[in-house]
């Protein structure tokens, strides 16, 4: 992937290795578990591929989400996501009207982690822990989930000359 410009913040962030290595095993188990037997015992080839397939397809959506890499530039704010970083988000700073660092619960306001929408449409990109930076740009509010919230504002202040609002201890505080 290619940046232009200065880059003022760039981090990688993979889900917790508890649940990580969790995706592991289950992957692991369901190999041994279905493949072993299919390959072992005879049957026709299509047994064989309607056990390979689920496979393939689960390998593939855990290499498109298995980490996201935050980049901040001088004019954008850049999300990927995978081992290749497929899927991207591009928010362009000129845009930028608030943002500030904010408490979350991922399971309790959004279902889980990766990339999800919460009540009211309000967005969110995790892989990890509660703590994050809320962003309004243009007419989009999302949580960008990092470990520590005040290097990424520090570099959207450094980007746009934009000071950040007061903390927010719930996502629901933003809303009022």
């Amino acid at each position: 992937m290619r940046i232009d410009g200065p880059v003022f913040y760039d981090r990688i962030f993979g889900f917790h290795p508890a649940i990580s290595a969790a995706l592991v095993v289950a992957m692991v188990g369901t190999v041994v578990a279905t493949v072993l037997p299919a390959i072992t015992s005879p049957g026709n080839h299509f047994e064989r591929g309607a056990v390979v397939l689920p496979l393939v397809i689960l390998f593939a959506v855990l290499g498109l989400l298995w980490r996201m890499r935050v980049v901040v530039t001088a004019t954008e704010l850049l999300i990927t996501w995978g081992l290749l970083q497929w899927i991207r988000f591009r928010f362009p700073l000129a845009e930028l009207s608030e943002y500030h660092s904010v408490r979350y619960s991922p399971l309790a306001d959004f279902g889980g982690w990766g990339i999800r929408r919460g009540r009211g449409g309000l967005g969110c990109y995790n892989t990890q822990g509660n703590l994050g930076v809320m962003f309004s740009i243009g007419n989009r509010r999302f949580i960008v989930g990092v470990s520590e919230p005040e290097r990424l504002i520090e570099a959207v202040e450094l980007a746009t000359n934009k000071k950040p609002g007061e903390p927010l201890e719930s996502v629901w505080k933003a809303r009022r």
